[in-house]
């Protein structure tokens, strides 16, 4: 042990070291760097960060989706500005007024982010026309000068949401940054560029530069020996398949509405397209994004919102699958159990519409034939598997197999923005029907049954459901990177990890047996492809607002499946008229690479269809 004396003199030995090397630094720039001394009444070292190369986004078939294009900003030193000079070919090559031109001139010279003597950037991502005529005119006026840098290039107009785009930090993004950012930086503003951009954009590297006394760069200090080199930012490669991506938007142009598709094997996203769709140029380039984000921000069919993870729906019949599985379990029902339908199901004399159908003679039937009576009844016993007195149990125990499938809850997907959707407690009812009104029971919640009432889906979870079915029990948690293309990557514990559901195997034959007689003798014929095992369910996602939305989920093959979607186009009616046919087709063009020619009048009446009224 080191006594008090003792460590006041190591405190002493230390803080008299730290002045020796102070000193010996300041000795050798001042007297042996002859560089420097030769210049001492002209020059200064600055360090000047240089920025890495950001990385790239590829598919997951390798196919290059972002790179970097080399371009030029236009810089000034202020403190160098002839403020007699009108700087009209400036002006005029930039398009700039003279109100404009002084707005991008003047700086909080107050704030430490900008400084008189310090160059920073007048007008950034020049054109190669304006770069071309402005070399011709700077000379002029040596207050400006160029700088190279990068700026990101989408080599597709697909996935807009998903890819992102960057935007110029702000003050509380350079507070926080750690030394990361300076005011005139770019950062991912949205999507995977906003999710990875810890990954993306690599380290900044350091140049000690001479400069003169108005800040112009002479040299590299000592030739660039004490230089440290950038390190580019990482290359993703995506779980996305953007010949996928775009198929599926493709499908929903006109439409509004989002398309799920994953590999239920691993939870890899193949596609996830949202519609109406965006132009991303308007967002991605700078001289526009002001104007063009204002006019995203304002059109009505709300192009900038991602229907995909962040839109809420009732699901609908597709609901069904889930409510069987849960009765099953709880062993309120059998696969056999036959529930006869009238096209009405009574309660206390009051009527709730089904639809005519054959005879629900077994589960799977009723699933095929996606009966309305069949499935509120389910809902009802396993509501009042406590007795009809005690709802809260039931419903409780409803929510509990709820959220091991992923409903009400973030999935966790690798993405800035993702809605858990809803799942109703018994404390919601309570406030809906106080006890002093008469409460709440099964009867009153039934059309839960049918997914319908207060439940509420995205479409991400509709993909993760249909996953889960064709895993007979268990899923991958969603996600969208794949791998990094140039250094080894260990994929993150959470997206290796089996989330098994607590629903016993067996159960879910009977279920897939229901899902097989949708697509060839039920409700969802339209998703029938040839040579093609599909499992499928419809939906029709009753809209208080105006015209139904269509759903459907489907996995494909039956055995050993290996995609799994789901669809949900707005306002477009009943799950087989719209939504079935456009889940068939991605099955059809993701398993079997293309549409063959006999089909393409499938392809081209869905794709042409518009349910967006102009």
């Amino acid at each position: 042990m080191i006594g008090l004396r003792g460590r006041a003199k190591v405190l002493q030995f230390l803080f008299v070291a730290g002045v020796m090397a102070l000193l010996l630094q300041l000795f050798i720039l001042q007297v042996l760097d002859q560089e420097l001394s030769s210049r001492a009444d002209e020059t200064t070292i600055s360090q000047k960060e240089e920025f890495p190369s950001r990385g790239l986004i590829f598919d997951r078939n390798e196919d290059l989706l972002v790179e970097n294009e080399a371009i030029y900003d236009l810089k000034v030193n202020y403190i160098l500005l002839d403020r007699e000079e009108e700087f009209l070919e400036i002006k005029k090559i930039l398009g700039l007024t003279d109100s404009s031109f002084q707005a991008r001139l003047e700086k909080d010279w107050n704030s430490s982010y900008f400084s008189k003597r310090k160059p920073y950037t007048f007008y950034p991502a020049l054109s190669d026309v304006q770069y071309n005529l402005l070399q011709e005119q700077l000379h002029k006026y040596p207050a400006f000068f160029f700088e190279k840098s990068q700026k990101r290039h989408y080599l597709t107009i697909h996935a807009p949401h998903i890819l992102g785009y960057l935007n110029e930090v702000n003050r509380d993004q350079v507070s926080a940054g750690h030394g990361r950012y300076n005011i005139g930086d770019f950062t991912g503003a949205s999507g995977i560029e906003k999710q990875y951009e810890n990954l993306l954009f690599g380290e900044k590297g350091l140049r000690y530069v001479l400069r003169d006394k108005y800040g112009r760069e002479i040299a590299d200090y000592r030739n660039g020996a004490l230089n440290e080199a950038p390190a580019e930012g990482d290359d993703l490669i995506l779980t996305l398949d953007i010949e996928l991506q775009s198929f599926a938007e493709k499908l929903l142009q006109g439409k509004r509405g989002s398309i799920v598709a994953l590999d239920p094997r691993n939870g890899e996203l193949l596609c996830m397209a949202s519609s109406p769709l965006f132009d991303p140029a308007l967002l991605r380039d700078p001289q526009k994004r002001r104007k063009g984000y204002s006019e995203l921000l304002t059109d009505p069919n709300k192009p900038l919102f991602d229907r995909s993870v962040l839109a809420k729906y009732p699901p609908g019949s597709i609901f069904k699958p889930f409510i069987s599985l849960v009765a099953l379990q709880l062993g309120v029902t059998h696969p056999g159990r036959y529930l006869p339908c009238s096209g009405m199901y009574y309660y206390n004399g009051v009527p709730f519409k089904c639809h005519q159908h054959p005879a629900t003679t077994n589960i799977q039937n009723a699933l095929a034939h996606s009966c309305n009576t069949y499935f509120r009844i389910l809902l009802r016993d396993i509501v009042d598997v406590e007795g009809f007195k005690n709802p809260v149990e039931g419903l409780d125990t409803l929510r509990y197999f709820a959220d091991h499938f992923g409903m009400g809850r973030r999935l966790g997907l690798d993405f800035p923005a993702e809605s858990p959707g809803y799942m109703p407690d018994p404390a919601l009812y309570d406030r809906m029907y106080p006890k002093d009104q008469g409460g709440w029971k099964s009867p009153t919640i039934m059309s839960i049954g049918i997914g319908q009432g207060e439940i509420e889906m995205t479409t991400l979870q509709m993909a993760n459901l249909v996953a889960i079915l064709a895993n007979r029990g268990y899923y991958y948690t969603p996600h969208l990177l794949k791998d990094l293309k140039n250094r080894y990557f260990e994929k993150p514990a959470e997206y290796l990890m089996r989330h098994d559901v607590p629903i016993d195997r067996e159960h879910f034959d009977p279920v897939i047996q229901g899902m097989e007689r949708v697509i060839y003798a039920g409700t969802g014929h339209k998703a029938y492809v040839p040579n093609l095992s599909i499992c499928g369910k419809t939906g029709t996602s009753q809209n208080p607002h105006g015209e139904d939305h269509s759903v459907f989920i489907a996995f494909a093959p039956v055995e050993n499946p290996e995609i799994a979607i789901a669809v949900m186009v707005e306002n477009a009616g009943a799950g087989n008229d719209v939504a079935a046919p456009m889940a068939g087709l991605v099955a059809e063009y993701y398993l079997k690479d293309s549409i063959p020619l006999n089909r393409t009048w499938l392809y081209e009446s869905v794709s042409n269809m518009q349910v967006i009224q102009p």
